[in-house]
């Protein structure tokens, strides 16, 4: 899933975790009609979510992941799920008029902290 722009503005995202969900919102949130997505971490469902009915806010133990370009998927590794977001790009030109991007860092996160204490990893190039 990549982040659709209008014109030459890009849409940047804001991506929180809770004990049980990774939630993905529009940085520009308090415009009006924007729905969050959340991504529920036991069963890996998705629900669009409407502003009013926030998980985020009703959550005492939310983290703040940071921003990310796009939400590339799950991955299974030996059993654990990750979500895989890019957290950095950059502009390499234009297609027809589009912006086309290089990913430059893809961060992988656990859907559960291991006992190993394994944190989310980063890498610079897959």
């Amino acid at each position: 899933m990549t982040v659709p722009s209008t014109g030459a503005r890009t849409t940047s995202l804001s991506l929180w975790s809770t004990p049980s969900h990774f939630i993905v919102r529009n940085q520009n949130f308090i415009d009006k009609g924007l729905k969050c997505l959340l991504i529920e971490k036991s069963q890996n469902l998705l629900i669009e979510e409407e502003p009013g009915d926030l998980t985020l806010q009703q959550s005492a133990t939310k983290k703040d992941e940071g921003q990310i370009h796009a939400l590339l998927g799950v991955l299974n590794i030996s059993g654990l799920n990750y979500l895989t977001v890019v957290s950095e790009v950059e502009t390499v030109g234009k297609l027809y008029g589009v912006t086309v991007y290089k990913i430059k860092q893809v961060k992988l996160l656990p859907f559960q902290v291991s006992r190993s204490n394994f944190r989310s990893r980063k890498w610079d190039s897959i």
